[in-house]
């Protein structure tokens, strides 16, 4: 059974949504692009709230890698969303794999090793 939660930024504005399935321990966010929070900060965040942690428990996003270069890599260009590809990496136990349209998807990972893996809108 889907559980569903909303979560708000500090500012009050709606920074992401998240909903979670207990039956495959996944966690879905979806990022709202009006929201002044940066994409790579609600990563940050969403992670913390599927932990049970503060952001600053967690393993620093930059070990993984570029903030900067995960905010401007699906960033809407000419008012319109970016519709293909993705990015999948290792943060703090989980797996996450954020979409360009601003999905975010999180479960527990089965390695400890790092995983990072670029896909664009061509599958490649």
């Amino acid at each position: 059974m889907d559980a569903s939660r909303t979560t708000l930024s500090e500012g009050g504005e709606m920074a992401y949504k998240t909903r979670d399935n207990p039956e495959t321990d996944t966690h879905q966010a979806q990022y709202d692009w009006a929201t002044s929070d940066s994409l790579s900060t609600t990563v940050v965040s969403t992670i913390a709230t599927v932990a049970g942690k503060e952001p600053t428990e967690l393993k620093p996003l930059f070990d993984q890698l570029d903030r900067d270069a995960l905010d401007a890599l699906f960033q809407p260009t000419d008012d319109a969303l970016r519709v293909g590809g993705q990015v999948a990496f290792i943060l703090d136990d989980y797996q996450v794999t954020v979409h360009a349209n601003g999905k975010i998807v999180s479960q527990d990972a089965n390695e400890t090793s790092s995983l990072l893996t670029i896909e664009d809108s061509n599958g490649k």
